[in-house]
């Protein structure tokens, strides 16, 4: 009898081990990401940064001249006031308002060409990057990368699950043509 229960205890154990070893290959695997870090270290992003900032700067130079026209017709048209005649300063009133009108227009388009750029670009980068990290995760063998961006999706994960450094330089390479 006492032989019975010890190969009772010695199977029930191995079961256990081979059950928990089974569970243990059949674990998905599980990668992590720091989604902000992934975005501004892409190279994509960096480029498409630079691209929106020449972008910006040649707008801003336009709304700047324009801004420095309005300031020197106003002044002129303040000091020619009292020098020339109510039909002509209204004139000149006139032509004054619709190059306010205008710079005004001007600076709205601006800026709804620049937001429309950069939601484009983000959209673009965004499409690139999820293709880049799902070949990475494929390639790598992962079952799940989950995106840690601090507003709750992901609160801890050991120091070994965060592979944000593996995947941006995968995306790096593959964005560089490797």
């Amino acid at each position: 009898m006492k032989h019975i229960w010890q190969i009772t205890s010695v199977s029930v154990a191995t079961l256990a081990i081979a059950f928990t070893l089974i569970l243990w290959l059949q674990a998905p695997k599980v990668g992590v990401i720091d989604n902000a870090r992934l975005l501004s270290e892409f190279k994509a992003t960096q480029e498409a940064q630079q691209q929106m900032k020449a972008s910006l700067n040649a707008r801003k130079f336009q709304i700047d001249s324009m801004g420095i026209k309005l300031k020197t017709e106003y002044e002129r048209l303040i000091d020619k006031k009292d020098q020339v005649s109510k039909t002509s300063y209204q004139e000149d009133e006139k032509a004054f308002l619709r190059l306010r009108d205008e710079y005004g227009k001007m600076s709205s388009v601006y800026q709804n060409q620049a937001s429309a750029e950069e939601q484009e670009k983000l959209a673009q980068i965004t499409t690139q990057l999820n293709a880049y990290v799902q070949e990475f995760a494929k390639t790598k063998g992962y079952d799940y990368i989950l995106g840690a961006n601090g507003s709750g999706n992901v609160w801890y994960m050991q120091e070994g699950e965060d592979i944000t450094d593996q995947v941006i330089e995968y995306a790096n390479r593959k964005y560089e043509g490797e």
